[in-house]
Parts: structure tokens; sequence; C-alpha cells
């Protein structure tokens, strides 16, 4: 497990298709994997052009009952999807990026230090609060860059979180 120092980084906007579906902790590992799978096979169906590996976008998390995590994968235009395959766009901004070398288990704590440097760096998040008092994050990403095909062996992958700021 190796993880860089985190940085911040202006990105574009990058367009993408996605699910949203709300999980627990426990079905992470279980529930979401094979909606990458349906967008990819959406995309093949529909002749749309893979511009990149797939991504985990975090909406609200309310450990460990119920995170909304929406699994996406770009695209070179914006979509407007197919039943619940929705499109979508990250947004163009400022984000606070960590690199992790290693199983994507280990994304927690790749997580829980982001978060650290963000604070003691004064880094704020790019949030609101939904109706019923939750955290909405804009956009907090998790990057998966490795090909399950071509590295089987998980504890081989590279991986990136990329949160949007305020600054």
């Amino acid at each position: 497990m190796s993880f860089s120092e985190p940085k911040l980084e202006q990105r574009p906007a990058q367009p993408y298709v996605g699910i949203t579906k709300t999980v627990s902790v426990q079905q992470l590992s279980t529930d979401l994997p094979p909606l990458s799978e349906a967008i990819f096979q959406w995309m093949t169906k529909n002749g749309i052009e893979l511009v990149g590996l797939g991504f985990w976008r975090y909406i609200t998390i309310n450990m460990p009952a119920s995170l909304q995590i929406e699994v996406g994968v770009p695209v070179a235009k914006t979509l407007a999807g197919e039943g619940h395959i929705k499109g979508g766009t990250l947004p163009a901004g400022k984000y606070a990026v960590m690199n992790h070398h290693g199983n994507p288990r280990e994304l927690e704590e790749a997580t829980r230090q982001l978060l650290e440097w963000a604070k003691k760096n004064n880094v704020t998040w790019d949030t609101s609060t939904n109706a019923n008092g939750e955290q909405v994050w804009t956009a907090r990403v998790e990057w998966y860059h490795s090909d399950l095909k071509a590295e089987p062996n998980m504890d081989n992958w590279d991986n990136e979180l990329a949160f949007l700021t305020t600054k």
C-alpha cells in the first residue's frame, strides 16, 4: 500500500454516464461492481467510446448504514443516458487529489489521510445540505485506474481520490 502526497489540482469538467444507488457499507463490494458492468454493456450496445475507466462518486455518507453512490464511467461528450443509466458531468474546479497504489479496501485509510490533510491546510469541500440535513458532496470521487481484466490482482491497482474544494 502506498499513498501520494495530497495536492490541489485544477480539473476540467468531465461528462460521464452513471447509475446511482444507496447501499450500506456491507453492500459496497457486492452491489456496486455489477453496475459498472451494466454501464459498459450499455455503452458497447450504443457504440459509445470509453475515454477512461470507472469511478465511484460519493453523494451522501451516513456510515455505516447508508451511502448514496453513483457508479460512473467517463465519456467524451454529455449524454442523456437511458433508463437507470443517467448522463452527468463532474464539475470543473479545484480538486484535492491523492493517488493510491494497492487494494481498493485501503481507500478508507487514504480518504482519512486526505481529509486530515485538508483540515490541516484549511481546505474546504464543495458540499451542501439536503432536506434531511445530510451533507451532499458535489464531487467526492474514487477513480479506478486499473482494468480488472488486465490486472486481476487488486493489490496492484492504481486508484485516485479527487474531492472538489471551494478554493
